[in-house]
């Protein structure tokens, strides 16, 4: 897949994200497009960052650049435009995980980020884990995970650290599955930022659960306003 179709692709999952569920966060047409564009040029170029912070050079991409970097770009978005910031959050958790299945389809079609050898058929060839495929298919899981908890309006204000916590861990699990180095011959470079996001997720979960007033009021005050 060339760089400019994959690009139109992932605008265009980020748009419907937005746009197909703007009243229920009251967001305006025009608003959840601005907010559908700083999910693309935000989450790639974390991408971008925290590849050239891994490796020392441009070109490569760290998936989690957009997980880390996303939620750090929406709380100045939050302050212009006067919305809370946990329901701001839960708007872009979809978006987040359905961006990831997109890139892991990317990677598919490139041939990049392939899957471990498992062994050696019969006829002596290679049996590789389908790397790709596997963490496009818990994405999706994932993401039907996080549009089920939204429409029961279950977690409200705690969809993006529960986010963090399910794609930390399950990406915790197959990057051993994965073909690539291993830091200290223990972990992948991977396993350290799955762990990273895990531990994100926990906290913030554990600071919303001791400051509930602050954090789910806003988030249903803003829910009312849709009625």
């Amino acid at each position: 897949m060339k760089r400019e179709v994959f690009f139109a692709l992932l605008a265009a999952t980020m748009l419907a994200g937005t746009l197909l569920r703007m009243k229920k966060y009251r967001f305006t047409p025009r608003r959840a497009v601005i907010l559908a564009f700083l999910l693309l040029f935000g989450g790639v170029g974390g991408t971008y960052i925290l590849g050239y912070l891994e490796v020392g050079s441009w070109g490569n991409i760290s998936y989690y650049g957009s997980v880390f970097f996303v939620p750090v770009l929406m709380l100045p978005f939050s302050m212009i435009i006067k919305y809370s910031y946990t329901l701001l959050m839960d708007y872009c958790a979809p978006c987040g995980i359905a961006a990831i299945a997109v890139g892991k389809f990317h990677c598919f079609l490139n041939g990049c980020c392939g899957g471990r050898v498992l062994w050696q058929n019969s006829m002596g060839e290679d049996v590789v884990f389908p790397s790709q495929l596997t963490e496009m298919a818990v994405a999706a899981v994932i993401l039907a995970v996080l549009l089920l908890l939204e429409r029961k309006g279950r977690h409200v204000g705690k969809l993006y650290p529960l986010f963090l916590i399910m794609y930390g861990s399950t990406r915790f699990v197959l990057n051993y599955f994965r073909d690539a180095e291993l830091v200290f011959g223990v972990i992948p470079t991977a396993g350290i930022l799955s762990l990273a996001a895990v531990i994100i997720g926990v906290v913030w979960l554990l600071i919303l659960k001791k400051r509930p007033a602050a954090a789910e009021s806003a988030a249903k005050g803003e829910s009312k306003k849709q009625k």
